[in-house]
């Protein structure tokens, strides 16, 4: 498990949480993105 938090907004959390995710998928490491907030999807739509 991988937590990203900062207690500051807009600070690239949600990238950082995609580009990460994208990179474990890549190497066929299963993965699973929780956003409570809903902002990995504003620029990135599934």
């Amino acid at each position: 498990m991988i937590a990203v938090a900062n207690r500051k907004g807009r600070v690239g959390k949600a990238a950082t949480v995609i580009d990460l995710a994208s990179a474990l998928a890549l190497l066929d490491h299963p993965t699973l993105v929780l956003d409570p907030q809903g902002s990995a999807t504003t620029g990135h739509p599934a």
